[in-house]
């Protein structure tokens, strides 16, 4: 057998780890066995309702007994009265205003039984064959959960009690204390009477007796898994009284914990748990002595070992180990929790998760056993743990792949990171690994886990035909053969293949059609759409996953199971109403092609109870198709299907719909795969809601109704073999989390849209369904078109950007996007080397394009005369939602323009430009046809700026800095509110790196190119500013390809300052240091000399003085002289020479308006500056740092005519003009402006 290679690693090999058969193996070694445990144990959360936790569980006795009707009369009156007597001094023992969270409790239990089995209000026949009432002396395990106390007795043979709040008459109580008023007395004579017919062990009194028992009286209980079987739970209604008798603790503990959330509103409880959390790590729990903490306890929820299992507890990550310490609701030094434990040097992969519909959980995978998912509390512990996870592994095996050598190192991927998906891709397209492996690598890659049902993995549908005696797969028409046609044995063909360039929703026209006149008649109300059910939901996985995961179905399904006819129990049953259920539109899942997971899927192995239909029909295994010999082979045959040649032909059609360009904005509503608004829910719509209750709310309908997986693709995906990949094109610009950015057809700004945006766009784009109206700017495909894949969609005319080739050109970087959405991505990731089609012999000989003006709107027509120069604009646009705090003009090989934004947003937009030593032309196909049969001198059309990357974080983005590598790549370093210093390269279109930088919001960045590093590796040294009121420096190593690494921790830090820095500013001298500027709150000035040899000096402090406003920007000059030049918000510019004994003041003029920011040309000594007041003002300087005596230059609102203030700044002189230069300037409305200046 041949093994593929990548490198020096198996691509399968990596691709293993999320095959369902580690997960089926697992599952079934496990089942109804604690795996850290020796002894059974029956219980989980999943016998809890849906989201509640188990906090804390003891060792206990019980004992039960039935009340009598008339004394649990007078004893709940007499009880509720003194309850309301102590509800003043005791409010936790207070019954009403205890929130009924879990009304379906009563609302199911009042429901008739039905064949299948429900969970109901029992019989008087069952009541009395029932002995949960009537326990002696039970042993066995009490746990305390959020809403419910749950008994599960030793004995299996006897059901597992769980009691909900809302149900007890009396709540839990020691039996000695004042309260239970005739609950108290009939408690007392209870216990006598249990003690009574047992023989005391132990000497003890009668008051630490009671200190050791607490009694409840309840009106109903429920019964579950009576002999350790899985069947519909059984609710009594009968007022009963419970005795629980502690065994090795007394009742306080149990007593302080249910005091603190018994009568908690259910939407403020998760408050009250979370801070249990906060307990000290238990150091007994380390393996070794020798490990070193590498991160504090970190709030986690350990997802798992199934689905809906959910545990709070704390991470911790060693050098050696990630530990999960469970926590105890109330914590004592003698019941720490025993933490389980993974070796980093087990860790094969790792990929970012969603927990709910927040970003912040961490999925892991192991060499051995299943993966391990926790939820972290934010997105930022997240990524601190990821970053402690090991990079690479070695290869250990017994046995040594070809290609790989015992020993030596294998990448540790991330799963959800650029790198790993342009992989796979590559791996498919060569053939390296089959169509199921892809599909498991993509579905991964969008975040989805098989721990997660919300997200399970998705897969298509692959075959049709469920009624032939005989399946024929191998002809390759056999998507083609219609029904009604002979086959060579005279049987009747039919059609075989699922037509994969369709959704589910859209294979029936005639359903098509009513849903579709639905969505026309939803125009009125808002929020359109065509189907709303999804295709992939935690009930729809359960339907095929009810035989291997059914204590989930119960979980979801309120103690029951699903109606029999709606229950899972033919294939062609199923299919069938795939095609004709207006409310049955899912896709499958993979475990239906995988063999080697097992066949319990189809099999009822656990004898489950899953009641008759109508028809009379007992559910137990599925039926199959005809063709299907058996299980095995069903599914065998699946899988072969799977692989066959027309699924590689027309999976990446099925995939556009999933995971590529028809899955969000126009491409999905015009190849029929929309769906309900809150399936595109993401995290950014959640922080954007304001009420808590909204968020549940949204959450809860988003994770029970279905999801849309991240989007991957931002082109068509190829099909095999195609060897003409552009990666940069085709994946999205991702590097670890998407989310969707459409772009609006009528008006030239992209902004990042809500799931409610989008709609609202869709609709804007065509009032109704009109199916001849949408053919005309969609390239329509068919399963016969070849080429299908490769071709363009249109947009429609307002989205062309017209241009004439003689006076514009744009290097090949920079091609027009032309789909009609783009993908914007958080995270961090590897970059992707690209390479341009054109090489230059020489630096000078590559075409460096000019900036030139366009000819479109009245802002872009300004033409100015100022003093003898001329102020000519280019462009104006708004691209961000708020201030632009950092631009930085590019011109090189092609011209950009990089911005970032306090809306948290980095953009890099392509300029206008016209080639000078030679042309080139975009190679986009829309823009092609465009000119198809046309003179391009009869097109004129302006150009506008292009939006060529895109980046969005969580917090404002506070500064930025870019820098090149050796190979003409860019660089972009942005700083933000979250306290990260982000690297991400324009070209790879990806984040290079991270680091935590500081403790407050980062302020400022300069990057220097020095000879001198404290490590002897760097190529430069980063120096970052922030309003903790310090300067760090950083070793950075900059390599070809945007490949960037950043030191972990800073090598010197600049503390002397004494209130938060504003602004930064650095100049490398050689051999002697660096020097080091930074102003401040109150007008503070700080200036160090950091020597060559490691030391440092304080050269200048200008301390806070009552009265001055901040320094805001710094630039130093090194001309003639070292000058350093700040601007204050007072209006003020100061300049100061630079000595090697200290600093010293030269000149001050007054602008007359807050100087925002500030660049210097030392070449031509001018100053140019951007103020509040919108302005940009030209100061004149002497080489010695003194202002010249004229008037500046003013150029009055250059970002528009509302005047926004200018807030970022950037200069760059035109190559053929001495005076000459074109400038981009940010503003505080978000817009950018690019204009020259010239000197007459």
């Amino acid at each position: 057998m041949t093994t593929t290679t990548t490198g020096s690693y198996n691509i399968k090999d990596i691709i293993q780890v999320l095959h369902p058969i580690r997960y089926a193996t697992f599952h079934n070694n496990s089942h109804g066995t604690d795996i850290h445990k020796k002894k059974p144990q029956r219980f989980s959360t999943l016998l809890l309702e849906h989201g509640e936790q188990e906090l804390q569980d003891w060792s206990v006795i019980a004992s039960s007994r039935k009340r009598s009707s008339s004394s649990s009369s007078s004893s709940s009156s007499r009880g509720t009265k003194q309850r309301r007597e102590d509800g003043a001094t005791n409010v936790s023992l207070s019954l009403s205003s205890r929130n009924s969270s879990s009304s379906r409790w009563r609302e199911d239990s009042e429901k008739s039984i039905n064949k299948g089995g429900s969970y109901v209000k029992m019989t008087t026949n069952a009541q009395e064959r029932d002995q949960s009432d009537k326990m002696k002396r039970i042993k066995g395990r009490l746990y305390l959960c959020s809403k419910s106390i749950v008994f599960e007795p030793e004995d299996m043979s006897r059901g597992i009690i769980r009691v909900p709040f809302e149900k007890m008459t009396v709540p839990p109580s020691s039996t000695g204390s004042a309260g239970l008023d005739d609950a108290s007395s009939s408690s007392s004579s209870f216990l006598k009477n249990e003690d009574s017919i047992t023989t005391t062990t132990t000497a003890t009194t009668a008051t630490s007796h009671s200190e050791r028992c607490i009694t409840l009286e309840t009106k109903r209980y429920i019964v579950m898994k009576k002999n350790n079987k899985i069947a519909p739970y059984e609710t009594y209604d009968k007022l009963s009284l419970f005795k629980f008798t502690f065994q090795h603790s007394s009742t306080q503990s149990f007593v302080q914990l249910f005091e603190k959330i018994y009568n908690v509103p259910t939407g403020q409880l998760q408050n009250v748990i979370e801070p249990m959390c906060d307990q000290p790590f238990d150091a007994s729990n380390f393996r070794h002595l020798n490990e070193t903490p590498m991160t504090v306890n970190l709030r986690a929820f350990l997802l798992g070992p199934f689905p809906l299992v959910k545990k709070a507890g704390c991470v911790i990550v060693t050098d050696q180990r990630l530990y999960f310490q469970p926590f105890s609701g109330v914590y004592s030094e003698m019941m720490a929790s025993r933490a389980l434990s993974w070796c980093l040097e087990d860790v094969v992969s790792f990929a970012r998760r969603y927990h709910g519909l927040k970003d912040e959980a961490l999925e892991i995978f192991f060499n051995l056993g299943p993966s391990v998912l926790l939820a972290f509390e934010g997105c930022r512990n997240r990524e601190e743990v990821l970053r402690l996870l090991p990079s690479v592994r070695r290869n250990n095996d017994d046995v040594v792949v070809e290609g790989e050598e015992e020993g030596m190192s294998i990448p540790v991927f991330c799963h959800t990171d650029r790198s790993f998906l342009s992989l796979v891709v590559d791996a498919w397209i060569n053939g390296q690994i089959d169509n199921f492996d892809y599909l498991l690598a993509l579905n991964s890659a969008a975040g989805r886990s098989l721990f997660d049902l919300s997200r399970y993995p998705v897969f298509p549908w692959v075959l049709s035909d469920y009624e032939s005696a005989k399946l024929d797969i191998s002809s390759t028409n056999a998507f083609e053969t219609m029904a009604g046609k002979q086959g060579k044995d005279g049987s009747l063909m039919t059609k075989v293949f699922r037509d994969l360039t369709k959704p589910i929703g859209a294979l029936n026209e005639e359903r098509l059609e009513s849903f579709k006149a639905r969505w026309n008649n939803m125009q009125d109300m808002g929020d359109a759409f065509l189907y709303g059910t999804h295709y992939s939901a935690p009930g729809y996985c359960l339907y095929y996953l009810v035989r291997t995961m059914p204590e989930q179905m119960l979980c979801l399904q309120n103690g029951k199971y699903d109606a029999p006819d709606r229950l899972f129990h033919s294939i062609e049953q199923c299919y069938s109403s795939l095609l004709i259920n207006p409310a049955d539109i899912k896709e499958s899942i993979p475990q239906f092609y995988d063999p080697k997971s097992g066949v319990d899927i189809l099999l009822n192995l656990r004898g489950l109870q899953l009641g008759v239909t109508q028809n009379g029909i007992v559910i137990d295994d599925v039926k199959l198709p005809n063709w299907a010999k058996s299980p095995k082979d069903f599914l065998k045959k699946n899988r072969k299907a799977l692989e066959s040649d027309y699924c590689a032909k027309y999976l990446p059609s099925w995939i556009d719909l999933i995971f590529g360009v028809k899955a969000r904005g126009e491409m999905a509503f015009n190849y029929d795969n929309l769906f309900h608004p809150n399936s595109y829910l993401c995290p950014k719509d959640l922080d954007q809601m304001v009420t808590d209750t909204e968020k549940m709310q949204a959450e809860l309908h988003a994770t029970e109704f279905g999801i849309c997986p991240d989007v991957l693709f931002s082109d068509f995906h190829p099909r095999k073999n195609d060897r003409r990949i552009d990666h940069s094109a085709l994946i999205a610009p991702d590097d670890g989390r998407s989310f969707i950015q459409n772009s609006d057809l009528n008006v030239d700004k992209r902004k990042s849209l809500s799931s409610v945006e989008a709609s609202q766009l869709l609709k804007s784009i065509q009032p109704k369904l009109n199916v001849a109206a949408r053919n005309e700017n969609v390239m329509q495909e068919s399963p016969d078109d070849d080429n299908k894949d490769n071709k363009t969609a249109m947009p429609n005319n307002s989205d062309i950007i017209e241009i004439n080739p003689n006076d514009f050109s744009i290097g090949n970087d920079s091609a027009l996007d032309t789909s009609t959405s783009n993908i914007l991505l958080s995270g961090s990731g590897v970059s992707t080397k690209r390479t341009d089609t054109k090489t230059y012999d020489d630096e000078n000989d590559s075409p460096l394009p000019s900036i030139t003006p366009s000819k479109s709107d009245e802002v872009n027509n300004r033409f100015e005369k100022v003093d003898g120069w001329t102020f000519k604009a280019i462009a104006c646009k708004q691209i961000h939602g708020g201030e632009v705090s950092g631009c930085h003009l590019l011109n090189g090989e092609c011209a950009y323009i990089t911005t970032t934004s306090l809306d948290g947003g980095l953009m890099v937009h392509t300029l206008p430009t016209s080639g000078i030593n030679e042309r080139r032309t975009f190679s986009s196909t829309a823009v092609k046809s465009r000119y198809q049969g046309r003179n391009p001198s009869e097109t004129s059309m302006p150009l506008q700026f292009h939006t060529f990357r895109s980046h969005q974080s969580s917090d404002p983005l506070s500064c930025l800095a870019i820098i090149n590598d050796e190979n003409r790549g860019y660089i972009a370093f942005a700083g933000g509110h979250d306290d990260v210093i982000l690297a991400y390269g324009i070209k790879s279109a990806c984040g290079l790196a991270s680091v935590f930088s500081h403790r407050d919001a980062v302020s400022g960045l300069v990057l220097i190119e020095v000879p001198f590093v404290s490590d002897g590796e760097s190529t430069h040294i980063m120096l970052s500013s922030s309003w903790d009121a310090t300067v760090k420096l950083w070793n950075v190593t900059v390599s070809d390809g945007e490949t960037v690494r950043i030191a972990k921790e800073p090598f010197a830090e600049l503390y002397e300052a004494e209130t938060p820095i504003h602004c930064v500013d650095a100049l490398y001298i050689p051999e002697v240091g660096i020097i080091v500027a930074a102003g401040g709150a109150g007008g503070s000035l700080m200036v160090w000399l950091w020597n060559v040899d490691g030391g440092k000096t304080v050269l200048f402090q200008q301390d806070t003085r009552p009265g001055h406003e901040s320094c805001c920007c710094l630039k130093w000059s090194n001309n003639a002289e070292i000058i350093l030049y700040a601007g204050y918000q007072d209006g003020r510019i100061s300049s100061f020479s630079f000595k090697y004994d200290g600093m010293y003041p030269v000149g001050k003029l007054n602008l007359g308006f807050p100087a925002n920011c500030l660049e210097i040309l030392p070449s031509c000594q001018l100053i140019f500056t951007g103020c509040a007041d919108g302005s940009l003002r030209i100061v004149a300087t002497t080489s010695n740092g003194h202002f010249d005596d004229g008037q500046p230059l003013v150029w009055n609102s250059v970002n528009g005519p509302s005047s926004p203030g200018i807030t970022s700044l950037s200069v760059i002189p035109e190559k053929d003009q001495e005076m000459g230069f074109t400038l981009a300037t940010g503003a505080t409305d978000g817009s950018i402006a690019v204009f020259t200046i010239k000197k007459l």
